[in-house]
């Protein structure tokens, strides 16, 4: 992967959170786009800075955008 320099800071981000290879690629998974990189990266910097919350917020934001983590299957 290509790492922009949002991708750069919001991974810098993350490690200050918590420093495990398995949270950061978690949440670079659920917000795949680089809108949904700024986003999440804003919501950070914006002092939610609790493990908790940012895993909420990338996943409110995967479920927003409709990523398969998110997305409801109509039967």
């Amino acid at each position: 992967m290509n790492k922009t320099e949002l991708d750069k800071t919001l991974e810098n981000e993350l490690i200050k959170i918590r420093p495990e290879k398995g949270f950061i690629r978690f949440v670079f998974n659920y917000c795949e786009t680089q809108e949904e990189r700024e986003r999440l990266l804003t919501f950070i910097q914006g002092g939610h800075n609790e493990r908790k919350e940012v895993l909420l917020m990338a996943s409110q934001i995967a479920i927003e955008a409709g990523t398969s983590e998110g997305e409801l299957i109509e039967e």
